[in-house]
């Protein structure tokens, strides 16, 4: 646990993290530093260990229930700590790829809790007009875990954005530790083979798996990952997201809700398409088939 800059009149915020700073704590950080606030920030680093999270809570119950602002990155801190309960303290959470989804708010426009923040995606409509753009294709298959809490969901959801654009949608489950892997291979590689597109949602069971999907994809179907944590590992590219954008951002909101805004009525952050960025495996065979030309004005390419 660390302590900055401490004195009697700042504002107290407490910081949990996952897996140590990112560029996203970083910004944050330099954000709130260089704004005309008083600041006090506490971080506590579980160093994903889920046990080390509950206990430094439990155990600062009171220091963490009196603070003006906790923040946390991640959705499995995010929960954590909703479930902890803050007991009014308003609670930013950073990097949730679906907060709806996850029980953390009521919808993105009006979270209904003290609770808001940013998402770690980005509006899978703005993504597929890009993809459009990149390579040509004209049948999407979606893996979905049914028991992941937001797999089915995002099904949904890329259900809904991809029909105005005229694509088909084709749902496939896959549920990596059921047991039956050998025999799920065969009826994944059956169910994908007529598609020119695959993706990957952001779903935390596929974080080991996107070798296996690469494998049993036609050779000349992109994968397309919802994280960006998915390419170099399986996935042709991904549309993520910019984690010091999403640190002043979750920045700013900390701010607004300082100067006396509630998070209830303090809209979740999504990801601007002109703020994400586009990472390809030019190692990857498949990434043959996307135009970068295409896209390069649309978002920042990273191969």
């Amino acid at each position: 646990m660390s302590e900055v800059s401490a004195s009697e009149d700042e504002e107290n915020i407490i910081m949990l993290t996952w897996r140590g700073k990112t560029a996203a704590e970083v910004a944050f950080e330099e954000a709130l530093a260089a704004s005309n606030k008083k600041i006090r920030i506490t971080h506590f680093d579980a160093g994903r260990d889920r046990r080390a999270l509950g206990e430094y809570l439990h155990s600062n119950e009171a220091e963490i229930r009196s603070a003006d602002v906790v923040y946390t990155f991640g959705t499995l801190t995010a929960r954590t700590v909703k479930a902890f309960g803050l007991k009014g303290v308003p609670h930013v959470f950073n990097i949730v790829a679906d907060p709806v989804g996850t029980g953390l708010v009521d919808s993105l426009d009006n979270p209904g809790a003290d609770r808001t923040g940013a998402k770690n995606t980005v509006p899978l409509r703005p993504v597929f007009e890009v993809l459009c753009a990149a390579t040509p294709f004209s049948k999407v298959a979606v893996l979905f875990d049914p028991r992941e809490v937001t797999s089915e969901a995002q099904v949904f959801q890329l259900e809904e954005a991809l029909a105005p654009l005229g694509k088909a949608v084709k749902p496939v489950r896959f549920v990596p530790d059921a047991g039956n892997l050998s025999n799920q291979t065969d009826y994944i590689r059956n169910q994908l083979s007529d598609v020119d597109l695959v993706y990957i949602p952001a779903v935390s069971s596929y974080v080991g798996q996107t070798g296996l999907i690469s494998e049993v994809s036609p050779k000349d179907a992109v994968i397309v990952g919802a994280i960006e944590a998915y390419v170099g590992k399986g996935a042709t590219i991904a549309i993520g997201v910019d984690y010091s954008e999403r640190g002043r951002t979750a920045a700013e909101m900390v701010l607004t809700i300082l100067d006396g805004v509630s998070p209830e009525v303090l809209p979740v952050r999504e990801v601007a398409i002109e703020d994400a960025i586009i990472v390809i495996d030019q190692d990857e065979p498949r990434s043959k088939k996307i135009d970068v030309d295409a896209i390069e004005g649309m978002v920042r390419v990273i191969q």
